[in-house]
């Protein structure tokens, strides 16, 4: 594989890595999100 097909390659992988890394966290914290929510629900109806 030449050179500038193997860089072109290791840039297209590593910005899917970052775009699926992006995601991933975007989801996290997206269900951190209703956890916080359902947690305080959760303490206002025992107070």
């Amino acid at each position: 594989m030449p050179a500038d097909e193997l860089e072109r390659w290791a840039v297209y992988h590593s910005g899917l890595m970052l775009k699926q890394a992006v995601e991933a966290t975007d989801q996290q914290l997206r269900g951190a999100d209703w956890l916080v929510k359902e947690l305080t629900r959760a303490v206002g109806a025992l107070s």
